[in-house]
Protein backbone atom coordinates (compact mmCIF):
# COMPACT_ATOMS: atom_id res chain seq x y z
CA UNK A 1 0.00 0.00 0.00
CA UNK A 2 1.64 3.56 -0.93
CA UNK A 3 0.87 6.12 1.15
CA UNK A 4 -1.49 9.28 -0.04
CA UNK A 5 0.71 12.74 -1.33
CA UNK A 6 -0.83 15.49 -0.52
CA UNK A 7 -0.44 18.20 -2.07
CA UNK A 8 3.69 17.63 -1.58
CA UNK A 9 5.73 16.53 -4.34
CA UNK A 10 9.49 15.96 -4.50
CA UNK A 11 10.69 18.42 -7.58
CA UNK A 12 14.30 19.08 -8.90
CA UNK A 13 15.94 16.66 -6.89
CA UNK A 14 19.43 17.33 -7.94
CA UNK A 15 22.80 15.75 -6.37
CA UNK A 16 24.16 19.08 -7.12
CA UNK A 17 28.12 18.96 -4.83
CA UNK A 18 29.97 15.62 -3.86
CA UNK A 19 33.31 15.78 -2.18
CA UNK A 20 35.54 13.91 -0.29
CA UNK A 21 33.25 14.03 3.11
CA UNK A 22 29.95 15.51 2.27
CA UNK A 23 27.39 16.24 -0.58
CA UNK A 24 24.62 18.67 -1.08
CA UNK A 25 21.37 17.73 -2.16
CA UNK A 26 18.70 19.97 -3.17
CA UNK A 27 14.85 19.72 -3.89
CA UNK A 28 11.58 21.74 -3.97
CA UNK A 29 8.01 21.01 -2.57
CA UNK A 30 5.94 23.89 -4.76
CA UNK A 31 3.42 24.77 -2.37
CA UNK A 32 4.14 22.90 0.28
CA UNK A 33 6.56 23.46 3.16
CA UNK A 34 7.69 21.11 5.70
CA UNK A 35 11.07 19.46 6.44
CA UNK A 36 14.41 19.34 5.09
CA UNK A 37 15.13 15.70 5.48
CA UNK A 38 17.69 12.85 4.66
CA UNK A 39 18.24 9.54 5.05
CA UNK A 40 21.74 8.63 4.36
CA UNK A 41 24.08 5.76 4.80
CA UNK A 42 26.71 2.87 3.16
CA UNK A 43 24.17 0.81 2.16
CA UNK A 44 20.35 0.59 1.23
CA UNK A 45 19.90 -1.38 4.42
CA UNK A 46 21.79 1.38 7.02
CA UNK A 47 20.57 4.67 6.19
CA UNK A 48 20.56 7.31 8.93
CA UNK A 49 17.90 9.85 9.82
CA UNK A 50 18.94 13.29 9.63
CA UNK A 51 16.44 16.21 9.74
CA UNK A 52 18.26 19.76 8.62
CA UNK A 53 15.76 22.13 8.36
CA UNK A 54 11.63 23.19 8.90
CA UNK A 55 9.15 24.70 7.17
CA UNK A 56 10.91 24.92 3.84
CA UNK A 57 10.01 25.05 0.14
CA UNK A 58 13.07 24.99 -1.34
CA UNK A 59 15.07 22.20 0.39
CA UNK A 60 19.33 22.32 0.61
CA UNK A 61 20.59 19.29 2.64
CA UNK A 62 24.27 19.41 2.99
CA UNK A 63 25.56 15.93 4.46
CA UNK A 64 28.68 16.02 6.08
CA UNK A 65 31.05 13.62 7.68
CA UNK A 66 31.53 11.35 4.96
CA UNK A 67 34.48 9.05 3.88
CA UNK A 68 36.37 9.84 0.72
CA UNK A 69 35.78 7.09 -2.75
CA UNK A 70 33.09 5.51 -0.70
CA UNK A 71 29.36 4.76 -2.22
CA UNK A 72 26.39 6.35 -0.01
CA UNK A 73 22.65 5.24 -0.72
CA UNK A 74 20.29 8.42 0.31
CA UNK A 75 16.66 9.23 -0.06
CA UNK A 76 15.05 12.77 1.04
CA UNK A 77 11.69 13.22 2.41
CA UNK A 78 9.22 16.19 3.09
CA UNK A 79 5.95 15.88 4.60
CA UNK A 80 6.62 12.40 4.87
CA UNK A 81 7.11 11.77 0.92
CA UNK A 82 10.01 10.76 -0.51
CA UNK A 83 11.94 11.22 -3.03
CA UNK A 84 13.74 8.62 -5.21
CA UNK A 85 15.88 5.97 -3.54
CA UNK A 86 19.63 6.31 -4.96
CA UNK A 87 23.43 6.13 -4.62
CA UNK A 88 26.62 8.20 -5.03
CA UNK A 89 30.21 7.95 -4.73
CA UNK A 90 32.48 10.62 -2.62
CA UNK A 91 35.41 11.86 -4.36
CA UNK A 92 38.89 10.14 -3.44
CA UNK A 93 41.20 12.26 -1.22
CA UNK A 94 43.86 13.81 -3.79
CA UNK A 95 46.35 12.54 -1.23
CA UNK A 96 48.67 14.10 1.43
CA UNK A 97 47.93 17.13 3.38
CA UNK A 98 45.64 19.95 2.88
CA UNK A 99 47.53 22.93 1.49
CA UNK A 100 44.91 25.68 1.14
CA UNK A 101 41.50 26.37 -0.67
CA UNK A 102 40.12 28.89 -3.37
CA UNK A 103 36.73 30.04 -4.14
CA UNK A 104 35.93 31.21 -7.87
CA UNK A 105 33.39 33.83 -8.84
CA UNK A 106 32.69 34.04 -12.59
CA UNK A 107 30.56 36.33 -14.34
CA UNK A 108 29.04 38.20 -11.62
CA UNK A 109 27.56 41.32 -13.83
CA UNK A 110 27.46 43.87 -11.31
CA UNK A 111 25.26 46.17 -12.92
CA UNK A 112 24.31 48.78 -10.73
CA UNK A 113 20.82 48.59 -11.93
CA UNK A 114 21.58 49.25 -15.50
CA UNK A 115 21.40 46.47 -17.87
CA UNK A 116 22.75 46.26 -21.52
CA UNK A 117 20.14 44.67 -23.77
CA UNK A 118 21.57 41.23 -23.01
CA UNK A 119 19.51 38.03 -24.12
CA UNK A 120 20.66 36.19 -21.06
CA UNK A 121 18.32 38.44 -19.14
CA UNK A 122 15.50 38.21 -21.32
CA UNK A 123 15.40 34.70 -22.24
CA UNK A 124 17.71 32.98 -19.74
CA UNK A 125 17.07 34.38 -15.76
CA UNK A 126 20.00 36.42 -15.84
CA UNK A 127 19.08 38.25 -12.26
CA UNK A 128 20.57 41.59 -12.93
CA UNK A 129 18.72 43.01 -10.12
CA UNK A 130 20.22 40.80 -7.85
CA UNK A 131 23.49 40.56 -9.22
CA UNK A 132 25.46 41.96 -6.25
CA UNK A 133 23.38 40.02 -3.66
CA UNK A 134 24.24 36.59 -5.28
CA UNK A 135 28.04 37.38 -5.09
CA UNK A 136 27.95 38.43 -1.86
CA UNK A 137 25.76 35.39 -0.44
CA UNK A 138 28.29 33.02 -2.54
CA UNK A 139 31.59 35.06 -0.76
CA UNK A 140 29.89 34.24 2.61
CA UNK A 141 29.53 30.82 1.65
CA UNK A 142 32.82 30.33 0.80
CA UNK A 143 34.30 31.97 3.81
CA UNK A 144 32.13 29.29 5.88
CA UNK A 145 34.13 26.58 3.79
CA UNK A 146 37.27 28.07 4.94
CA UNK A 147 38.75 29.42 1.74
CA UNK A 148 42.38 31.47 1.97
CA UNK A 149 42.19 33.49 -1.28
CA UNK A 150 39.93 34.18 -4.29
CA UNK A 151 39.41 35.01 -8.31
CA UNK A 152 36.97 36.28 -10.47
CA UNK A 153 37.85 35.40 -14.01
CA UNK A 154 35.88 38.16 -15.96
CA UNK A 155 32.44 39.59 -16.41
CA UNK A 156 32.88 41.66 -12.94
CA UNK A 157 30.90 44.26 -14.63
CA UNK A 158 27.25 43.95 -16.92
CA UNK A 159 28.55 46.67 -19.17
CA UNK A 160 31.70 48.51 -18.25
CA UNK A 161 30.27 51.68 -16.90
CA UNK A 162 31.40 54.07 -14.36
CA UNK A 163 28.83 52.93 -12.12
CA UNK A 164 29.19 49.74 -12.15
CA UNK A 165 32.67 49.76 -11.62
CA UNK A 166 32.12 51.91 -8.59
CA UNK A 167 29.79 49.55 -7.18
CA UNK A 168 32.53 46.90 -7.56
CA UNK A 169 35.39 48.50 -5.33
CA UNK A 170 32.79 50.32 -3.09
CA UNK A 171 30.29 47.50 -2.37
CA UNK A 172 31.56 44.28 -3.44
CA UNK A 173 35.64 44.73 -3.07
CA UNK A 174 35.66 45.64 0.80
CA UNK A 175 33.13 42.85 1.52
CA UNK A 176 36.12 39.82 0.94
CA UNK A 177 38.23 41.95 3.74
CA UNK A 178 41.90 40.31 4.36
CA UNK A 179 40.37 37.72 2.14
CA UNK A 180 43.05 38.20 -0.86
CA UNK A 181 40.85 38.45 -4.35
CA UNK A 182 42.60 38.64 -7.62
CA UNK A 183 40.83 39.38 -10.98
CA UNK A 184 41.02 39.34 -14.71
CA UNK A 185 38.99 40.88 -17.31
CA UNK A 186 36.23 39.47 -19.26
CA UNK A 187 34.33 40.82 -22.64
CA UNK A 188 31.47 42.43 -20.26
CA UNK A 189 34.51 44.60 -18.57
CA UNK A 190 35.94 46.01 -21.89
CA UNK A 191 32.82 47.21 -23.47
CA UNK A 192 32.91 50.96 -24.51
CA UNK A 193 30.47 51.50 -27.40
CA UNK A 194 28.50 48.34 -26.66
CA UNK A 195 27.55 49.93 -23.35
CA UNK A 196 24.10 51.76 -22.52
CA UNK A 197 24.28 54.96 -23.96
CA UNK A 198 28.01 54.80 -25.50
CA UNK A 199 29.80 55.47 -22.06
CA UNK A 200 31.79 52.28 -20.95
CA UNK A 201 35.33 53.07 -20.39
CA UNK A 202 36.15 49.42 -21.30
CA UNK A 203 39.60 47.80 -19.75
CA UNK A 204 39.73 51.72 -18.15
CA UNK A 205 37.98 51.26 -15.81
CA UNK A 206 40.23 48.20 -14.17
CA UNK A 207 42.94 50.66 -13.61
CA UNK A 208 40.75 53.85 -12.88
CA UNK A 209 38.65 52.06 -10.23
CA UNK A 210 40.08 48.84 -9.13
CA UNK A 211 43.68 49.95 -9.05
CA UNK A 212 44.92 47.53 -11.32
CA UNK A 213 48.34 48.04 -13.43
CA UNK A 214 47.47 48.41 -16.90
CA UNK A 215 48.57 45.00 -18.18
CA UNK A 216 45.87 43.06 -17.15
CA UNK A 217 47.70 39.62 -16.97
CA UNK A 218 49.80 38.64 -14.07
CA UNK A 219 51.24 35.90 -11.85
CA UNK A 220 49.94 35.30 -8.48
CA UNK A 221 52.23 32.29 -5.96
CA UNK A 222 50.53 30.81 -3.20
CA UNK A 223 52.26 27.92 -0.91
CA UNK A 224 54.68 27.24 -3.83
CA UNK A 225 51.89 27.28 -6.60
CA UNK A 226 51.32 29.85 -9.91
CA UNK A 227 48.36 30.70 -10.68
CA UNK A 228 49.00 33.00 -14.31
CA UNK A 229 45.73 35.19 -14.98
CA UNK A 230 45.49 35.69 -18.73
CA UNK A 231 43.08 38.85 -20.42
CA UNK A 232 41.26 37.09 -23.22
CA UNK A 233 38.94 40.00 -23.54
CA UNK A 234 38.78 42.56 -26.80
CA UNK A 235 37.45 46.05 -26.57
CA UNK A 236 33.54 45.50 -27.20
CA UNK A 237 33.46 41.90 -29.11
CA UNK A 238 32.27 39.15 -27.25
CA UNK A 239 35.08 36.52 -28.99
CA UNK A 240 38.34 36.72 -26.68
CA UNK A 241 41.44 36.78 -27.91
CA UNK A 242 45.02 36.02 -26.63
CA UNK A 243 47.40 38.36 -28.58
CA UNK A 244 51.31 37.41 -29.13
CA UNK A 245 52.71 39.36 -26.11
CA UNK A 246 50.40 37.50 -23.64
CA UNK A 247 51.44 33.92 -25.67
CA UNK A 248 55.31 34.89 -25.02
CA UNK A 249 54.85 35.80 -21.78
CA UNK A 250 52.93 32.75 -20.47
CA UNK A 251 55.92 30.61 -22.46
CA UNK A 252 58.41 32.44 -20.23
CA UNK A 253 56.64 32.02 -17.35
CA UNK A 254 55.89 28.58 -17.33
CA UNK A 255 59.54 27.96 -17.99
CA UNK A 256 60.95 29.83 -15.29
CA UNK A 257 58.52 28.22 -12.82
CA UNK A 258 60.23 25.05 -12.98
CA UNK A 259 57.32 21.88 -11.69
CA UNK A 260 55.61 23.95 -9.38
CA UNK A 261 51.87 23.22 -9.62
CA UNK A 262 50.50 25.72 -12.34
CA UNK A 263 47.18 26.88 -12.36
CA UNK A 264 46.09 28.91 -15.44
CA UNK A 265 42.61 31.29 -15.21
CA UNK A 266 40.95 33.42 -18.69
CA UNK A 267 37.74 34.22 -19.02
CA UNK A 268 37.27 32.69 -22.44
CA UNK A 269 36.85 28.46 -22.91
CA UNK A 270 39.45 27.63 -24.97
CA UNK A 271 37.99 23.92 -25.80
CA UNK A 272 34.49 22.88 -27.25
CA UNK A 273 32.06 24.21 -29.61
CA UNK A 274 31.94 28.04 -29.63
CA UNK A 275 28.63 28.86 -28.96
CA UNK A 276 28.82 31.86 -26.59
CA UNK A 277 31.73 33.53 -28.69
CA UNK A 278 34.67 31.95 -27.76
CA UNK A 279 38.79 32.30 -27.88
CA UNK A 280 39.16 32.58 -31.30
CA UNK A 281 43.25 31.38 -31.42
CA UNK A 282 42.45 28.91 -28.95
CA UNK A 283 45.32 27.07 -30.69
CA UNK A 284 48.27 29.31 -29.94
CA UNK A 285 47.02 28.72 -26.15
CA UNK A 286 47.39 25.10 -26.48
CA UNK A 287 50.48 24.85 -28.09
CA UNK A 288 52.36 27.47 -25.72
CA UNK A 289 50.99 25.06 -22.68
CA UNK A 290 51.58 21.35 -24.28
CA UNK A 291 54.82 21.10 -22.74
CA UNK A 292 53.82 21.66 -19.03
CA UNK A 293 52.95 18.84 -17.47
CA UNK A 294 52.64 20.69 -14.00
CA UNK A 295 49.61 22.70 -15.20
CA UNK A 296 47.27 21.25 -13.05
CA UNK A 297 43.89 22.92 -14.33
CA UNK A 298 42.94 25.54 -16.62
CA UNK A 299 40.08 27.50 -15.33
CA UNK A 300 37.02 29.90 -16.94
CA UNK A 301 34.08 31.73 -17.26
CA UNK A 302 31.83 33.62 -20.07
CA UNK A 303 29.91 30.07 -20.88
CA UNK A 304 27.48 30.23 -17.46
CA UNK A 305 27.56 26.90 -17.47
CA UNK A 306 29.02 23.51 -15.41
CA UNK A 307 31.33 21.54 -17.67
CA UNK A 308 34.65 19.62 -17.90
CA UNK A 309 36.38 19.16 -20.76
CA UNK A 310 39.88 17.81 -21.84
CA UNK A 311 43.17 19.71 -23.23
CA UNK A 312 46.68 20.10 -23.47
CA UNK A 313 49.09 18.95 -22.13
CA UNK A 314 47.19 15.31 -22.22
CA UNK A 315 44.02 15.14 -19.83
CA UNK A 316 44.47 18.22 -18.66
CA UNK A 317 40.84 18.91 -17.06
CA UNK A 318 39.41 22.67 -18.62
CA UNK A 319 36.57 23.43 -16.63
CA UNK A 320 34.23 26.20 -17.01
CA UNK A 321 32.54 27.47 -14.21
CA UNK A 322 29.03 28.56 -13.35
CA UNK A 323 27.84 32.38 -13.04
CA UNK A 324 26.76 33.45 -10.08
CA UNK A 325 23.79 35.62 -11.55
CA UNK A 326 22.17 32.92 -13.33
CA UNK A 327 21.30 29.75 -13.02
CA UNK A 328 22.71 27.52 -11.66
CA UNK A 329 23.78 30.76 -9.55
CA UNK A 330 27.11 29.19 -8.43
CA UNK A 331 30.80 29.61 -7.43
CA UNK A 332 33.28 26.87 -7.38
CA UNK A 333 35.83 25.86 -4.45
CA UNK A 334 39.15 24.39 -5.36
CA UNK A 335 41.05 22.55 -2.40
CA UNK A 336 44.66 22.02 -2.60
CA UNK A 337 46.48 18.73 -1.14
CA UNK A 338 50.19 18.10 -1.65
CA UNK A 339 49.56 15.39 -4.23
CA UNK A 340 46.63 16.93 -5.81
CA UNK A 341 43.49 19.04 -5.87
CA UNK A 342 39.81 18.67 -5.70
CA UNK A 343 37.29 20.98 -7.54
CA UNK A 344 33.39 20.89 -6.36
CA UNK A 345 31.05 23.67 -7.51
CA UNK A 346 27.89 24.57 -5.38
CA UNK A 347 24.84 26.82 -5.86
CA UNK A 348 24.74 29.87 -3.80
CA UNK A 349 22.73 29.43 -0.87
CA UNK A 350 19.58 31.38 -1.67
CA UNK A 351 17.62 28.38 -3.90
CA UNK A 352 14.58 30.85 -3.77
CA UNK A 353 16.75 32.89 -6.28
CA UNK A 354 18.03 29.92 -7.62
CA UNK A 355 14.53 28.75 -9.01
CA UNK A 356 13.72 32.47 -9.79
CA UNK A 357 16.44 32.47 -12.03
CA UNK A 358 15.24 28.82 -13.76
CA UNK A 359 11.55 30.01 -13.82
CA UNK A 360 12.68 32.65 -16.39
CA UNK A 361 13.74 30.64 -19.12
CA UNK A 362 12.17 30.98 -22.46
CA UNK A 363 9.63 28.51 -23.56
CA UNK A 364 8.79 27.68 -19.70
CA UNK A 365 9.02 23.72 -18.68
CA UNK A 366 11.14 22.92 -22.02
CA UNK A 367 13.04 25.53 -21.83
CA UNK A 368 14.04 25.06 -17.99
CA UNK A 369 14.23 21.42 -18.63
CA UNK A 370 16.93 21.85 -21.29
CA UNK A 371 18.34 25.12 -20.02
CA UNK A 372 18.99 22.83 -16.54
CA UNK A 373 20.74 20.00 -18.54
CA UNK A 374 23.09 22.68 -20.76
CA UNK A 375 24.20 25.00 -17.55
CA UNK A 376 24.60 22.55 -14.66
CA UNK A 377 25.61 19.63 -16.67
CA UNK A 378 26.53 16.29 -14.67
CA UNK A 379 27.70 15.51 -11.30
CA UNK A 380 31.05 15.36 -12.94
CA UNK A 381 31.40 18.21 -14.66
CA UNK A 382 30.63 19.95 -11.17
CA UNK A 383 32.96 17.40 -9.06
CA UNK A 384 35.91 16.38 -9.84
CA UNK A 385 39.79 15.19 -7.95
CA UNK A 386 43.04 15.13 -9.14
CA UNK A 387 45.24 12.39 -7.46
CA UNK A 388 48.70 11.88 -6.48
CA UNK A 389 49.15 9.58 -9.95
CA UNK A 390 47.71 12.89 -12.10
CA UNK A 391 44.41 10.63 -12.59
CA UNK A 392 41.41 12.49 -12.89
CA UNK A 393 38.20 10.97 -11.13
CA UNK A 394 34.69 12.15 -11.83
CA UNK A 395 31.63 11.11 -10.34
CA UNK A 396 28.99 9.78 -12.14
CA UNK A 397 25.06 9.18 -11.90
CA UNK A 398 22.89 7.00 -13.41
CA UNK A 399 18.98 8.43 -14.18
CA UNK A 400 16.31 5.99 -13.79
CA UNK A 401 12.96 7.55 -14.99
CA UNK A 402 9.50 7.72 -17.48
CA UNK A 403 7.93 10.59 -19.06
CA UNK A 404 3.98 10.73 -18.65
CA UNK A 405 1.35 13.35 -18.79
CA UNK A 406 1.35 15.10 -15.95
CA UNK A 407 -1.85 13.14 -14.01
CA UNK A 408 -0.12 9.96 -14.93
CA UNK A 409 2.93 11.00 -13.61
CA UNK A 410 1.22 12.50 -10.10
CA UNK A 411 -0.58 9.05 -9.80
CA UNK A 412 2.82 6.97 -9.94
CA UNK A 413 4.72 9.25 -7.55
CA UNK A 414 1.83 8.64 -5.13
CA UNK A 415 2.47 4.59 -5.92
CA UNK A 416 5.97 4.47 -5.43
CA UNK A 417 5.74 5.33 -1.57
CA UNK A 418 7.42 5.26 0.42
CA UNK A 419 9.49 3.09 -2.09
CA UNK A 420 11.65 3.20 -4.65
CA UNK A 421 10.59 6.97 -4.11
CA UNK A 422 9.72 9.37 -6.84
CA UNK A 423 10.45 13.26 -8.11
CA UNK A 424 9.12 15.30 -10.97
CA UNK A 425 11.46 17.55 -13.02
CA UNK A 426 9.71 19.21 -16.57
CA UNK A 427 10.52 16.84 -20.17
CA UNK A 428 12.03 18.54 -22.94
CA UNK A 429 8.48 17.38 -24.33
CA UNK A 430 6.30 20.19 -23.55
CA UNK A 431 2.99 18.08 -22.81
CA UNK A 432 4.85 15.55 -20.37
CA UNK A 433 6.34 15.52 -16.60
CA UNK A 434 9.76 13.50 -16.12
CA UNK A 435 9.15 11.06 -13.05
CA UNK A 436 12.86 9.81 -11.30
CA UNK A 437 12.64 6.82 -9.57
CA UNK A 438 15.99 6.19 -9.02
CA UNK A 439 19.64 7.78 -9.65
CA UNK A 440 22.35 5.49 -8.92
CA UNK A 441 26.89 5.42 -9.26
CA UNK A 442 26.72 2.02 -10.50
CA UNK A 443 24.97 1.46 -14.54
CA UNK A 444 24.05 -1.84 -12.82
CA UNK A 445 21.72 -0.78 -10.01
CA UNK A 446 20.44 1.68 -12.60
CA UNK A 447 19.80 -0.89 -14.82
CA UNK A 448 18.14 -3.62 -11.95
CA UNK A 449 16.28 -0.68 -10.88
CA UNK A 450 14.57 -0.43 -14.58
CA UNK A 451 13.68 -4.58 -14.85
CA UNK A 452 12.75 -4.10 -11.17
CA UNK A 453 10.02 -1.34 -11.83
CA UNK A 454 8.92 -3.09 -15.16
CA UNK A 455 7.56 -6.00 -12.88
CA UNK A 456 6.61 -3.99 -9.57
CA UNK A 457 4.41 -1.15 -12.35
CA UNK A 458 4.28 -2.37 -15.56
CA UNK A 459 6.82 0.84 -16.70
CA UNK A 460 8.88 0.69 -19.41
CA UNK A 461 11.47 2.87 -17.64
CA UNK A 462 14.64 4.53 -19.92
CA UNK A 463 18.17 4.87 -17.90
CA UNK A 464 20.51 7.24 -19.02
CA UNK A 465 23.85 8.82 -17.72
CA UNK A 466 23.21 12.43 -15.98
CA UNK A 467 25.18 15.58 -17.96
CA UNK A 468 24.37 18.25 -19.84
CA UNK A 469 24.86 19.10 -24.13
CA UNK A 470 25.38 21.92 -25.91
CA UNK A 471 22.12 24.68 -26.92
CA UNK A 472 19.83 23.12 -29.32
CA UNK A 473 19.23 25.40 -32.57
CA UNK A 474 16.16 26.81 -31.65
CA UNK A 475 18.09 28.24 -28.20
CA UNK A 476 20.85 29.33 -30.56
CA UNK A 477 18.81 31.60 -33.19
CA UNK A 478 17.63 33.69 -29.96
CA UNK A 479 21.27 33.92 -29.12
CA UNK A 480 23.01 37.24 -28.93
CA UNK A 481 26.00 35.90 -28.23
CA UNK A 482 27.14 38.50 -25.15
CA UNK A 483 28.15 35.25 -22.73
Amino acid sequence: MHRPMGETVIAWEEVFTVGTDHAVITWETPDAPGETTVYIGPSRAQLEKRVLAFQETYHWAEVTGLRPDTRYWYQVETNGVRGPLGSFRTLPAPGGRHLFSLALFSDCHISAGIGSGDPNERYFGKLLTHARELLLHGLEDARRRGVDLAFMPGDITEAALPEQYKEVRDEVLPAFGNLPCHICPGNHDKYERRSPGGQGVGARGFWEYLGKSRNLYKSVRYHRHQFLLLDTAVRDIDHGWINAQQIDWLTQTLNHNGQHPVFLLLHHPVTGPDLWHGLLNPGRFRKAVRAFPNIQAVLCGHMHRCLVAYGAPEETPYIELPATVQFPCGYAIVRVYENGFTYNAYKVSRPDLVDKSRNRIIFGAVGQAIYTRYAAGGVGDRNLARTREGLIHRPVLFEVFVRLRRSEARELCARAQPSPGAAVAPAEQGDRVRVVLGRHASWVDATDLRRTLEYQFGLRASVSQDGGYNLPPRFRKLWGGTG
